[in-house]
């Protein structure tokens, strides 16, 4: 059995960083300057902006008005907001690196993996990216740092995020439940109930995926192209491997979606408009989910 086989037998993810270069296929992925210029990019946010128009528009929307609530928000209530909004991204570092450690992507293995400082700015940019790119490019591009900083398979970490939005996406669906029945009464409204079956509808295809994954990985493994078959193992490793602890990720989970919750809420108190903390935070996961 070949050095490379053995690796992906024991874990795959945690290959030595000097063999990076020579299985990965060509080069990283571009800057993300470079794709936001694209004429594509720049064409997704034309269509944003006109989408954007054409809904306030139709929901008479008047720019003045939002100003002068901007204008009278309370200041104070708006920096607990930034400031529980940010403390969710050290949650987020944290459980990061531990799904990162789990994968056999840490210091013990070969790899100079950031600070959970420096993880934080990565997350932030990302973000940032997700804010201003369309179709999440932010998550790649997150990858495409940490392999820029840690010389991490960039099939590895993305492993990793794909284990983490399903722990998310969990906690978003049940959360959002539970939160809904309890302000509702036990009856849903007609679109809370929608968003709600379409968190239903990506939770059984994620199952199936990862149980697909998991019961077929060597049939699967054989029908991709031989240069990405090491590619294919180390994402199917670090998948599993960093959900080894899903009591511990889906708690820190919940922990991020109530600093949502909480942002939202503040956010609601500074501008007096009277919202509860369970119809905020139910409006945060709803919206979260959309955009899943």
């Amino acid at each position: 059995m070949s050095e490379d086989a053995v690796r992906r037998e024991r874990g795959g993810a945690g290959a030595a960083p000097a063999a990076v270069a020579a299985d990965e296929p060509g080069p990283g992925p571009q800057s993300l300057g470079k794709r936001v210029l694209r004429p594509e990019t720049i064409g997704s946010f034309v269509v944003a902006a006109v989408i954007l128009v054409f809904f306030m528009r139709r929901l008479q929307i008047d720019p003045q008005a939002v100003w002068d609530n901007v204008q009278r928000a309370n200041p104070w209530w708006l920096l607990a907001a930034v400031a529980i909004w940010y403390s969710g991204f050290i949650l987020r570092a944290v459980r990061w690196r531990r799904m990162l450690a789990l994968a056999d992507i840490d210091a013990a293995h070969g790899y100079a993996i950031p600070t959970t400082p420096g993880l934080i700015e990565i997350l932030l940019l990302s973000w940032f990216a997700n804010c201003v790119a369309p179709a999440k490019l932010g998550d790649a591009y997150r990858c495409y740092l940490l392999k820029q900083e840690s010389r991490a398979p960039f099939s590895s970490g993305l492993g990793t995020l794909i284990a983490e939005r399903l722990t998310d996406l969990v906690v978003l669906c049940f959360g959002m439940l539970a939160v809904g029945l309890a302000i509702f009464r036990g009856r849903l409204p007609s679109a809370a109930f929608h968003t709600f079956e379409l968190g239903g509808a990506l939770l059984a295809i994620a199952a199936v995926g990862l149980g697909a994954m998991w019961f077929f990985r060597h049939a699967l493994e054989r029908r991709v192209p031989a240069r990405f078959q090491q590619q294919f193992g180390r994402l199917h490793d670090a998948i599993f491997s960093s959900m080894r602890e899903p009591w511990l990720m889906i708690g820190v989970s919940v922990a991020i979606w109530l600093t949502e919750g909480f942002r939202f809420w503040f956010v609601a108190i500074s501008l007096d408009a009277g919202i509860p903390f369970a119809a905020a935070m139910f409006i945060a996961m709803m919206g979260s989910l959309l955009t899943a």
